[in-house]
């Protein structure tokens, strides 16, 4: 399955300058990367457990969260917890990405082609505020 979805990616994007792919394969940074963008008030990591905190959290706190893996192993009844938890703590028209291992379902791997980590089989990117009318 790895070797499907790295494969998939080799063929679709340029990957000598794919700096995941040299973190992935390598394990360390491509020579001449460009440094990683970091600066204060641009991502904030928050230890917790992540329904918790989004639900705690001040109505449209964020602009936009990203989540990986973790639909993967908890059922539907967490799955819904944390769309409403999400649709509380992310601004109307804000995104969500949510990226998993699992092979994709009947609606497909989403953008996952497009992300040049290689690994994932799914990944959403949902507007906030429309009721999950859009996916991409």
């Amino acid at each position: 399955m790895l070797l499907r979805r790295i494969a998939r990616t080799v063929a679709r994007h340029p990957n000598a300058a794919n700096d995941w792919a040299w973190r992935l394969l390598l394990g360390r940074e491509r020579p001449g990367a460009a440094p990683v963008a970091t600066g204060a008030g641009r991502v904030r990591l928050v230890p917790g457990e992540v329904v918790e905190h989004l639900e705690r959290s001040t109505a449209g706190a964020y602009d936009a969260v990203t989540l990986s893996n973790v639909v993967d192993g908890p059922g539907p009844d967490f799955a819904r917890r944390l769309r409403a938890a999400v649709e509380h703590a992310v601004r109307p028209g804000g995104v969500a990405v949510v990226r998993s291992l699992r092979e994709p379902g009947p609606a497909g791997p989403g953008l996952a082609a497009e992300d040049r980590s290689m690994i994932w089989g799914v990944v959403r990117a949902v507007r906030t505020g429309t009721n999950g009318a859009d996916p991409r």
